[in-house]
């Protein structure tokens, strides 16, 4: 079901993403600049308050997640490298994301009774963490689900 709006929003962004292809514009640097406008959207606003600035300017640039892929996609530069940059920064910005908040409910600008701002603070800090063992949980289980030629020549000796 999702795909089906992965796709939209990719018809939608593909004049963008073409328009960059002829400046120039390699996937990784979508990839980075996304990467960093999120961060730096999520570490700016969340903190002082300003969620709703805050999502619009993460929102703006999460965009980029899906035309570097289609950018890599049409050069045929899709690669394990590009694979593995876009996961790994997937992580950085889950991690501002989810950081901001938790600044955010720690501080004492959150708007929420004592109460409210600690449950939220907690499960912040939760998210951080569950999305980083998802990840590593993820790698760890391509290993397992399918090992190197290696693995399997001595666990069948």
């Amino acid at each position: 079901m999702l795909e089906r709006f992965r796709q939209f929003w990719t018809n939608v962004w593909a004049p963008v993403a073409d328009f960059l292809l002829r400046l120039g514009v390699k996937p990784d640097h979508v990839t980075i600049v996304s990467t960093l406008g999120v961060c730096a959207g999520a570490l700016w606003f969340f903190p002082r308050g300003q969620l709703l600035v805050g999502v619009l300017v993460i929102t703006a640039f999460v965009f980029g997640d899906i035309m570097d892929g289609y950018m890599a996609r049409k050069t045929g530069q899709s690669s394990k490298w590009g694979a593995f940059l876009d996961s790994t920064m997937d992580r950085f910005g889950d991690a501002a994301i989810f950081g901001g908040l938790l600044l955010y409910y720690a501080s004492s600008h959150a708007e929420s009774d004592l109460g409210s701002a600690k449950l939220y603070l907690v499960l912040c800090l939760v998210c951080l963490v569950l999305g980083n063992v998802t990840s590593y949980a993820r790698a760890r289980a391509y290993d397992v689900i399918v090992p190197s030629t290696r693995h399997a020549r001595h666990s069948t000796m």
